[in-house]
């Protein structure tokens, strides 16, 4: 086994000029949504993850759509949006 990434390390750099494919096209729609919803409902980002479980951080890469979101996690931003993920991934 080897050592964890450290934040030097390739796996933890962020580049800072993202080129545009479509997975981060989605990713970014995705996360749109996410945050006009979320705003709707009047919830702050941190009240919002405390509902979903997640931390606040994490919450705010996928609002930023800087986070490969799974189907489960989806599933758990639309109930607790009270939308569906089809709502979730509209534009997409």
């Amino acid at each position: 086994m080897g050592k964890p990434p450290t934040k030097k390390s390739a796996r933890w750099t962020r580049r800072k000029n993202h080129t545009t494919t479509p997975q981060r096209d989605a990713q970014v729609t995705l996360g749109a949504n996410v945050r006009k919803a979320r705003e709707a409902l009047d919830l702050s980002q941190e009240a919002f993850a405390d509902r979903c479980n997640f931390h606040r951080s994490h919450m705010g890469e996928i609002e930023r759509g800087e986070s490969n979101v799974t189907i489960a996690t989806m599933l758990i931003l639309a109930r607790t949006l009270k939308t569906t993920i089809y709502d979730l991934l509209k534009g997409v």
